[in-house]
């Protein structure tokens, strides 16, 4: 195995909050998604949060999580030409912002919610959705990446 692979690709699997097929409802019933694709090959919207792949810290923080039912509150939201996405607080996660991607341009990824929710922290272009508040249920799961 080459040596610059994420512990993600070393596994197998990522570790995410998935949202239960009621909170997804719930979540698009409200939210309209503001680019075409919601679901390709790079992801899947309205779906999860991803809470470690790139960072073995990660992997320790959150797999004693896994198979627990977590709550999940929406705190903000961004948006720019490419992606969208809500953040979230209720779990432990890599990331300094999780949050859920909700759709993307084409020709986008759904990962690219990270960098696009970083630079908009950095201009303060993080706004509060109308979700803003709302709990969410997700199960802590190992999702296979094979």
């Amino acid at each position: 195995m080459p040596n610059d692979q994420t512990p993600a690709e070393k596994r197998g699997y990522y570790i995410a909050a998935v949202l239960t097929e009621s909170s997804q409802r719930e979540m698009r019933a409200v939210m309209d998604p503001a680019h075409p694709v919601i679901h390709d090959n790079s992801g899947e919207g309205y779906h999860h949060v991803t809470l470690a792949y790139n960072t073995e810290g990660g992997f320790d923080l959150v797999e004693p999580l896994v198979g627990e039912t977590v709550e999940l509150t929406v705190v903000g939201y961004a948006c720019d030409n490419t992606n969208e996405a809500l953040l979230v607080t209720g779990v432990p996660c890599e990331k300094a912002f999780p949050h859920i991607s909700l759709s993307w341009a084409e020709g986008g990824r759904a990962f690219g919610s990270n960098t696009m929710i970083l630079e908009g922290a950095k201009r303060d272009n993080i706004t509060v959705p109308a979700l803003y508040g709302q709990r969410f249920s997700a199960t802590v799961t190992r999702v296979s990446l094979r």
